[in-house]
């Protein structure tokens, strides 16, 4: 996991994003070797988080999302909802999710 550290010493000088970019890469993804999103918010940019495919989304801890609207992006649509089933749980304010094939906006009324 990527772009986690900067928001994390964002939110320890008492200061929290209100948007975050959440992305699950797949293997071929050439997105990863551009811009490293631990320098987004450095750059004037929103804060970004690149979660490799190769990453256990069980083992990591999204606690710094807390409070924030997530904007959680990815092809997989098996990957998205385990993401979103651990992403809810540190209380995000929103968490809008898409794919391809799949949309889920938590901020939206029925």
């Amino acid at each position: 996991m990527r772009g986690h550290q900067a928001i994390k010493e964002l939110r320890r000088m008492g200061k929290k994003p209100t948007h975050v970019f959440v992305f699950l890469l797949a293997a071929d993804d050439p997105a990863a070797v551009f811009v490293d999103p631990e320098d987004m918010l450095s750059n004037g940019l929103l804060p970004e988080v690149r979660i490799a495919p190769t990453e256990t989304l069980t083992a990591l801890d999204f606690r710094f999302l807390h409070g924030t609207t997530v904007h959680l992006q990815g092809a997989c649509k098996e990957r998205l909802r385990a993401a979103y089933s651990e992403i809810i749980r540190v209380r995000p304010s929103r968490v809008i999710v898409s794919g391809p094939g799949a949309f889920h906006d938590t901020g939206l009324t029925t």
